[in-house]
């Protein structure tokens, strides 16, 4: 995935840069919550080149770091949750749905528990973050407007 940028921030080797929204991110509003309608999305990556604030940037994320996280947030959630509904269906209670169905709730309830007290250790594994992977002209890529129009 490779997307530019301008960088808006720097603190130590973590950069804040700001990316046009594209159409693929439709009305998701996922990166600002749903509560501004803003044409960009700051993100934090990892400033491998060194660059300083204003520097256009092209941004690179790994595809298997992209994947491993996307299973972490709902491959794991959903393998606990199967989990519980066969070993209490089949083992535990045999034959008794309602409790099969309650069991297999709470392993999901407690996948996410694990994974929101895993949360700051896995957020600050720059595995997970794009990283900067060169700078790039302005005049390379026009149609990026990156002016906060709010």
């Amino acid at each position: 995935m490779k997307e530019i940028g301008q960088v808006i921030k720097i603190d130590k080797n973590i950069a804040t840069v700001r990316v046009n929204r594209h159409s693929a991110c439709g009305e998701c509003h996922a990166c600002s919550l749903g509560m501004e309608n803003r044409q960009f999305i700051d993100l934090e990556v990892v400033n491998s080149i060194n660059a300083k604030e204003k520097d256009m940037v092209e941004l690179d994320a790994r595809t298997n770091n992209i994947l491993l996280a996307a299973f972490i947030m709902y491959g794991f959630p959903l393998l606990t949750m199967l989990f519980g509904l066969c070993i209490s269906f089949y083992i535990v209670v045999p034959n008794n749905t309602l409790v099969a169905t309650i069991v297999s709730f709470v392993c999901m309830f407690i996948s996410f528990v694990i994974i929101r007290l895993n949360e700051n250790r896995i957020k600050s594994s720059a595995k997970f973050l794009p990283s900067i992977v060169k700078k790039v002209s302005e005049y390379e890529n026009e149609d990026i407007l990156l002016d906060d129009q709010n």
